[in-house]
């Protein structure tokens, strides 16, 4: 009797490390298709008709400094913001359309700085930072309300 009692316990070790391994093999599915998709994305805006692509070289490669509206916020105003400081700018070609944010502002040293912010879903911007009129920085940012 204690043979059969012993099989049953040595079952419980091994039904434990599958599911270890399932759980395991189930979070490494969902990162590699994460991952897939952000791939994608990225291949989307790279390719030569991306409406990124177009932007940029419409908005950020030929910018005009003189367009951008004051920040009315001390620095920069939250994306997420609902008061754009007016209306928010759009650029639409081949029935796409990104929506950006253009402003300046003068810090207490009398810099001047500069943000274009665009996005296409108003969660995910795309952001470039000009300081005295040299480009800064650029990077994706995330917003949530």
């Amino acid at each position: 009797m204690t043979t059969r009692l012993q099989a049953g316990w040595l079952g419980v070790p091994i039904l434990t490390l599958l599911l270890i391994i399932a759980g395991l093999s189930a979070a490494a599915q969902t990162q590699l298709l994460s991952d897939y998709q952000w791939r994608g994305e990225l291949q989307a805006q790279a390719s030569p008709d991306s409406i990124w692509r177009r932007f940029m070289q419409a908005k950020v490669s030929q910018v005009q400094f003189s367009q951008a509206e004051p920040s009315l916020c001390q620095g920069f105003c939250a994306l997420a913001d609902t008061q754009w400081q007016g209306t928010p700018i759009q650029y639409e070609q081949g029935g796409q359309v990104i929506t950006y944010q253009w402003h300046s502002y003068q810090s207490a040293d009398k810099g001047i700085y500069h943000r274009l912010c665009a996005t296409i879903n108003r969660q995910e911007y795309y952001c470039w930072w000009w300081h005295e009129r040299r480009l800064h920085s650029q990077a994706w940012v995330s917003s949530s309300d």
